[in-house]
């Protein structure tokens, strides 16, 4: 990623794309803060530069929804649990 955005500019759709991979990969390990960050920074690169109604604007978004869905589940199965 680094050496991507010093080659094509750090708001390039080609980072977005590169952000939103970096996000899944993150999720995968359990790491949702990371997870996250990749994913906003992706979902702002790639609305930046396609627009609200692209579908790759759509699957970042869908990755967030996920991932902040899952973090919901998890807090409310926490709490119905007797300790």
């Amino acid at each position: 990623l680094i050496n991507q955005r010093e080659e094509v500019g750090k708001n390039h759709i080609d980072c977005g794309r590169t952000l939103n991979e970096i996000g899944l990969c993150w999720l995968m390990l359990g790491e949702r803060y990371p997870a996250l960050t990749a994913f906003e920074e992706a979902l702002y690169i790639l609305q930046h530069n396609l627009g609200d109604g692209a579908e790759e604007v759509a699957e970042v978004t869908n990755n967030i929804w996920m991932l902040l869905h899952e973090q919901r589940e998890e807090a409310l199965n926490l709490q119905s649990d007797p300790a």
